[in-house]
């Protein structure tokens, strides 16, 4: 997932970039970003159950999908208002900064959390990411 929110990051970068510039590397990085920022919706599910483990991976989906919801229905609002008071460019590179600060909070392989022995001991409701 973090690799996947670099290449995202680099993607809305050069959106952004093509939009400063006004070329055309903006709409195929769109394009790409269009595709890519919805491939990993699949990948996402299956990384919060795993992490969550089997007595709460119910409960955890059901954060991540409500949360995942919630952004979904603010996003094309607040994109809009950025996009009429910044315009495309700072709206794209505004954007990009997104999944660099996902992948700075979300949860690295082998990091143990408290409770590290499968129990949520220690671990709020929709704390998977326990360490940066």
């Amino acid at each position: 997932m973090r690799q996947l929110a670099a290449v995202i990051a680099t993607i809305m970068g050069l959106a952004a970039a093509g939009a400063w510039l006004r070329s055309p590397l903006g709409a195929g990085a769109l394009l790409a970003a269009a595709a890519l920022t919805v491939s990993t919706n699949g990948l996402a599910f299956t990384a919060v159950a795993e992490l969550a483990g089997m007595p709460w991976a119910g409960r955890e989906l059901g954060v991540q999908n409500t949360a995942q919801n919630v952004a979904a229905a603010a996003t094309p609002p607040v994109t809009a208002r950025a996009i009429e008071f910044l315009g495309y460019p700072a709206t794209f590179g505004i954007t990009a900064l997104f999944p660099v600060a996902v992948s700075r909070v979300s949860r690295r392989r082998g990091v143990r959390c408290p409770g590290g022995d499968g129990s949520r001991r220690g671990r709020p409701l929709g704390a998977a990411a326990c360490g940066p």
